[in-house]
């Protein structure tokens, strides 16, 4: 009897191992990357398809296992197209009068007029500046007419002169509203002067008009689709938009669906950044990884674009690859830090720029802790890459700013960040909306560094400022080198 009744414990027991065998493998599939989702104007709902209700039949149906929203989140890969943006495509096109003539650019600089049979330097790269309509009183969306395929020349009006110059993005002079018309034609109007460009047989090298004239319409034609200087990602909501070099793809390994997943955490970023302000300038922002440039990464006041070295960002941008193999999440703090100034621009706080972006940046990975944001300067390791909650050890590098320091921008942003650890991210917002909300911005750098502490004070618990924070004699230090 104690026999049998071993074998029916034995065969019970076995049946279970089996049982949890096969429903830990169920787990295992139902959590399987799932196929980016289709475009769409709003966000989808991380919880969607995930009820256990079973809708339209009295038949049970068990409950499946949902896809973990943070791994949704990390993994979203979905984008918007230029006709989601109601954008001109970026790519290469031919400007034709309407006996065929059609617009071109000399090698000394200059546009000129050529025969309908020419095709020689008649090919411009069109590409649209913003999407949207921006804050700051320019009209419409803004193009570039870049010579050919290329990035290095472009079309420039100053006065009322035309020509051929090397490419200045930010010089409003380079950027055209191209106004269409219903008969299929175009103006080309520069943002600058609100002048358009009129080339007719009376002045053949190009001019500008302040008036419509039957001259300065052109059929625009399509010759190619994109551009070979960049491949181009739109974020998810449209607010961000990526344009990288191949050289990343290739000697970065950073795919196309990987800068898909880059564009939509700098769209996340992009809304914190506004959450925590209350202040927006640019409903797009462009991201520009596709030339030498100057400096490692860098925007220009009043301007809508990230420029990052392209050289740097292979290395860089190959970092986040390496870290997506360790389970990092990656959000390039190149890209985070220059976003960053667009939400400072002539606001009432902004007493230090280099240190009022990192400080946002910060918030920015607190804020999305819930996906494990991270982030590290180029000097760190793949190994090495920093979230929300230890952001501030990244900067933790003296202990005291003392006169053989001098002012040190690591310790002070490490002393802000413990201050908003301390009082709660909650109510430094408070105070960013509170001064974002004033009559007037303060612009003196001593006054907005006295209304930021005073104002973060007034909603922190017991009235704490920072300033009460610093070690003895840092005030003084940090005042004389913001």
């Amino acid at each position: 009897m104690k026999k049998i009744l071993a074998c029916i414990l034995c065969l019970l027991m076995l049946s279970s191992l089996l049982s949890c065998a096969g429903s830990k493998e169920t787990a295992t599939n139902t959590n399987k990357k799932e196929p980016a989702s289709s475009p769409s104007v709003e966000t989808p709902d991380e919880n969607a398809g995930t009820s256990s209700e079973s809708k339209g039949t009295s038949t049970p149906t068990p409950t499946p296992t949902p896809v973990d929203p943070l791994e949704k989140k990390k993994n979203n890969t979905a984008t918007k197209t230029e006709d989601d943006l109601d954008v001109i495509h970026v790519g290469l096109y031919e400007f034709a009068l309407a006996d065929g003539r059609k617009l071109a650019y000399t090698a000394d600089g200059k546009l000129t007029l050529v025969s309908a049979e020419t095709s020689e330097n008649t090919e411009f790269l069109v590409s649209f500046q913003n999407a949207g309509t921006d804050k700051t009183g320019r009209a419409g969306v803004r193009y570039i007419l870049y010579c050919g395929d290329s990035v290095s020349k472009s079309v420039y009006c100053l006065n009322n002169s035309l020509s051929v110059k090397d490419s200045t993005d930010n010089n409003m002079s380079y950027n055209w509203n191209i106004e269409e018309h219903e008969d299929g034609t175009v103006s080309l109007r520069n943002v600058s002067n609100k002048r358009y460009i009129i080339v007719d047989s009376d002045k053949p090298e190009g001019s500008m008009a302040p008036d419509a004239t039957a001259q300065k319409d052109f059929k625009m034609n399509l010759i190619s689709e994109g551009t070979s200087c960049f491949h181009q990602t739109i974020s998810e909501k449209g607010n961000v938009i990526l344009r990288i070099n191949d050289k990343v793809k290739v000697r970065g390994d950073m795919s196309y669906e990987r800068q898909a997943k880059l564009a939509n955490d700098l769209q996340i970023a992009y809304e914190t950044y506004y959450e925590l302000t209350d202040y927006l300038v640019w409903d797009s922002i462009i991201a520009r990884v596709y030339r030498s440039e100057p400096y490692f990464g860098y925007i220009y006041p009043n301007w809508n674009v990230i420029s990052f070295d392209l050289t740097s960002a292979i290395q860089d941008l190959g970092k986040a690859v390496l870290r997506d193999d360790l389970g990092i999440n990656d959000w390039n703090f190149c890209l985070l830090h220059e976003m960053g100034h667009m939400f400072d621009a002539y606001r009432g706080w902004k007493f230090h720029a280099e240190f009022c972006t990192n400080m946002k940046v910060a918030y920015v990975l607190y804020k999305n802790s819930d996906v494990d944001a991270r982030a590290a300067t180029s000097g760190y390791s793949y190994k090495d890459c920093f979230d929300g909650a230890h952001i501030k050890d990244m900067w933790n590098k003296i202990p005291v700013m003392t006169s053989s320091t001098g002012f040190n921008l690591d310790r002070l942003l490490y002393i802000f960040v413990s201050y908003a650890e301390t009082i709660g991210w909650d109510n430094v917002k408070k105070a960013y909306h509170e001064i974002q909300h004033l009559p007037t911005q303060e612009t003196d750098k001593y006054k907005c560094f006295e209304l930021f502490t005073n104002t973060m004070a007034k909603y922190a618990p017991n009235n704490l400022n920072v300033k009460d924070t610093m070690k003895e004699g840092e005030l003084d230090i940090v005042l004389a080198g913001i």
